[in-house]
């Protein structure tokens, strides 16, 4: 049967992918079922669940076109949090934790952003020094930091209350503001 691609069940887009339910199976049952998390899988992770070379590879990139074409942006100048958010929602994808940081002059233009510490499941180590470092280089006055919860429980930790404390009060001295956190 030759149904429209847009027909198909999120099984059968997987089964176009690999040669076998069985590695379709074994795909699901290691992801939990959860298609979110199947976003994360790596080529070795891959070839442990028992995929060819050629169809670890076909999958890994069919799952980085997605995430590109779902984190592409055109964002120039931050006019709300939506557009901040736009910025880093690739880092959802993740399953450690990473601190980023968007550097922006005084109207809210964007000079860069960028993906600043990378740690572990639970934490990632930041320097607020070498946050500031960054944004004097770049002549930036006004920052926004954001990092992800690879638990998926979204509330802020004790953790990141402090640093978020510990970049505004760093800011004020150096009258560069953090905007968002």
């Amino acid at each position: 049967e030759k149904r429209m691609i847009t027909e198909k069940t999120n099984y059968e887009l997987l089964a176009a992918l690999v040669s076998s339910n069985k590695k379709v199976e074994a795909i699901m049952n290691h992801y939990a079922h959860n298609f979110y998390l199947i976003t994360r899988a790596t080529y070795e992770d891959l070839r442990n669940l028992g995929l060819t070379p050629q169809e670890a590879m076909r999958l890994v990139a069919a799952l980085e076109l997605f995430k590109r074409s779902y984190t592409t942006t055109n964002i120039k100048k931050i006019e709300n949090s939506n557009d901040a958010y736009s910025i880093f929602k690739d880092l959802s994808f993740s399953n450690v934790e990473i601190f980023a940081v968007i550097f922006m002059d005084r109207a809210c233009n964007i000079i860069t952003h960028q993906k600043m510490f990378i740690g572990g499941i639970s934490e990632a180590a930041v320097d607020v020094r070498i946050i500031f470092n960054r944004a004097i280089a770049l002549s930036a006055v006004n920052l926004i930091g954001c990092h992800n919860h690879p638990s998926g429980y979204l509330q802020p930790s004790t953790a990141d209350t402090t640093l978020c404390n510990q970049i505004k009060s760093a800011g004020k001295i150096l009258q560069i503001s953090l905007l968002d956190f």
